[in-house]
């Protein structure tokens, strides 16, 4: 079974709660703005089992992360969850897949993308980030579980 471990982001005005599974090449996986990180269960456990590592986290106001009062960007956030995890300098110089659903997620993958190829983030390169806009099947309440 692949080590999970749970994190919590300290971002400016809140928390953002997640999990990292797995040790192969990282994929993020952003959620719709009325579902949470759960949406992503069946499809977390199948590239887990590809051999992939897996980041996903709450957005501010679903599942664990609560809702800010304050002024935010979900971008910010996003870069901020890359950085904690220490996902940039895991791929200095390649790609990072980021598989999001039509709604916001979608717009936050786009806008973090470097526009140019080996644009840096902090001191780290990324060749490209891959969109990839998919439909998650229903959410699954529980937690993720690799082996079904």
């Amino acid at each position: 079974m692949p080590v999970m471990s749970e994190f919590a982001v300290c971002v400016p005005g809140g928390t953002l709660h997640g999990e990292d599974w797995g040790t192969g090449q990282p994929v993020i996986l952003l959620h719709a703005g009325v579902t949470d990180r759960r949406v992503w269960n069946p499809t977390a456990a199948a590239l887990l089992g590809a051999g992939y590592r897996v980041i996903r986290w709450d957005s501010r106001g679903y599942g664990r992360s609560p809702a800010s009062g304050v002024p935010y960007s979900l971008v910010a956030d996003a870069l901020a969850v890359l950085d904690a995890r220490h996902v940039c300098p895991a791929l200095d110089g390649a790609s990072l897949m980021c598989l999001t659903t039509r709604d916001g997620g979608r717009r936050v993958a786009a806008a973090a993308a470097p526009a140019d190829p080996l644009t840096r983030v902090g001191e780290h390169a990324l060749a490209q980030v891959v969109v990839v806009v998919v439909d998650p099947p229903a959410v699954e309440v529980g937690g993720l579980d690799p082996a079904h």
